[in-house]
Order: C-alpha cells, then structure tokens, then sequence
C-alpha cells in the first residue's frame, strides 16, 4: 500500500512538470540568463515587488526581451519558444495562490527564498517553503489570506475519489495535510458513529487502554486534549487497577511505579484542569 501511495505521490509531481515544457510554448533557461549573463530578478520582472496580487503576473514580454536580443532574428527566437515558426505569448498557468502579497514579503525577503536559486529554479514556491518561516500550523489558518475561494484552488489530487482514499496519503505523509488543516479538521468527520473504516471496533470501549499502553493505538493522533480522557475516567470513577491497592498513596507504593514508568502517571495527571492535578499540586508534594 505504501508502495502505491509514493507512485500517487510521484504522479502528482512529474504531471505538472511535464505539462510545463508542452503547455507554455516556452523553455526559458533561468541558469544562463542569470549565472552566465549576469541578470537579476527584477531586470526581467520589474514591478512584481510592489504587487498585492498573483493575478498581475508580471511575465517579462518583447520590450524586456528586446533589451538584449535581436526580435529581428528569427533562428534566436528558438533559444525559448519551443516553436520558432509559429511564435506565440507565454501561456502562464493559473494562480492558485492569486492573493499572494509580494509587495509583503519583498521588502525582507530575497526572491531566491521562494523560488530557488537560478541553477535550482522550480517556478512558483510549494507550501514546504512557505513553512520555511511560517512554521505553526495556525499560520495556514486562514487560507483567505492567499487564496480566493473556490474549489480550483485546492490541490489537483483532491477529485472526485479523494474522499476514499485520502487516508493512506494522510498516513505517508501527515505533513502535506497540516500544511492546510488544522488536526481537528479530521474529527468534523471522524467523530463518533462517522468512523470509516470503524478505527475503533464494538469492544473498543473495554480494551483501549491495554492497547494504548501498548503503543499500539496513538490516541494523541485524534484525540488531542488529555481532558477527553478525564472526563469521562472522572465521571465514572474509574482508576488503575494499581490505584485500589492497599497502601497505594503511600510513596512507598506509587514512587517506585512512578520512577519506573512516569510516561503512564503523567497521561492522566498532567492533562489540565478537567484531570486530577499534578502531584505538586495535589498536596502531599508541595516540597517538589
């Protein structure tokens, strides 16, 4: 299945790159006008800097071309356009991100920072270099702030069958989903009776916490807030079995379990105001 998943991944990569060289009409070679002929960014997209929006494109056309190259000379013109006989504008495709401010980020940023260097040139920056500096999920929050509405600009893999199997691209590579949603963006629709495939079978309620101990199941993957747990072990009393034992609030008993296994003692006492408090906290170690 993983296998599979990686070929998705792959596909996904080498379609647009392929569709860049046939689509456009043009092979503009970024390394030898920049390393070779000395050029800079803004020589070729003068205004960009000052842009708010990707819907002004800022595509250098014949008055910058010009500036160095002969128009006249039609055997030059094939060094970019793929069809020197039948020449044609650069076709640039859609901007996903069309509310991208650059005039924002210009001012303290180089253009390399996001779109490589020229001898690296991959086009339009991936959100991969954007969490370069936006480094929390809660920068990608608001997806208004960069993109308009609407379903073309979400990623191309989310067709129609998206909903079946997004789940194994989920499991191979997380990161990619956070990029855009929030962990409990999962639990609007996984949640309760919604599960599919059930995550947790009928018996679930029983033997969870065998298998959590076991490291079996992560439940921090879903259920991110230790009170979801304490709410419902508080309400009905329920407690490790080593906690009945005689004598157990003696430190004699619990230290030692403590010191052996502090992972299991902190899931439940260190998991805010809705669980018990720590042991600090809860008067018999007020010393530390």
């Amino acid at each position: 299945m993983k296998a599979i998943s990686t070929l998705l991944a792959l596909a996904f990569l080498v379609a647009p790159a392929l569709a860049a060289g046939s689509d456009t009409g043009f092979e503009f070679n970024h390394e030898m006008h920049v390393e070779y002929v000395g050029l800079e960014c803004a020589d070729c997209h003068g205004e960009v800097g000052e842009s708010t929006s990707l819907l002004e494109r800022f595509l250098p056309g014949k008055p910058q071309c010009a500036d160095c190259h002969d128009l006249g000379d039609v055997k030059a013109c094939g060094t970019c356009h793929t069809d020197a006989d039948a020449l044609s504008g650069y076709v640039a495709g859609a901007a996903t991100v069309d509310l991208f401010n650059h005039a924002a980020h210009s001012g303290t940023m180089e253009c390399d920072q996001c779109h490589g260097g020229a001898p690296e040139y991959s086009g339009d920056p991936v959100k991969s270099d954007c969490r370069a500096c936006h480094t929390t999920v809660a920068n990608f929050q608001d997806c208004s702030l960069c993109h308009s509405t609407g379903r073309e600009n979400i990623p191309e893999n989310h067709d129609g069958l998206w909903e079946n199997w997004h789940g194994v691209v989920a499991g191979s590579d997380p990161v990619s989903c956070e990029n855009c949603h929030a962990q409990d963006d999962c639990q609007q629709c996984h949640a309760g009776d919604n599960l599919r495939p059930r995550t947790h079978p009928l018996n679930f309620e029983f033997n969870h916490g065998i298998r959590a101990s076991s490291g079996e199941v992560e439940c921090g993957t879903c259920h991110m807030d230790p009170s979801f747990c304490s709410e419902c072990h508080a309400a009905n009393l329920i407690i490790p079995q080593t906690h009945a034992d005689a004598g157990w609030r003696s430190g004699v008993v619990h230290g030692p379990e403590a010191l052996f296994d502090i992972e299991s003692c902190i899931s439940c006492h260190d998991a805010g105001e809705a669980a018990p408090a720590t042991c600090r906290g809860s008067g018999c170690h007020q010393g530390g």
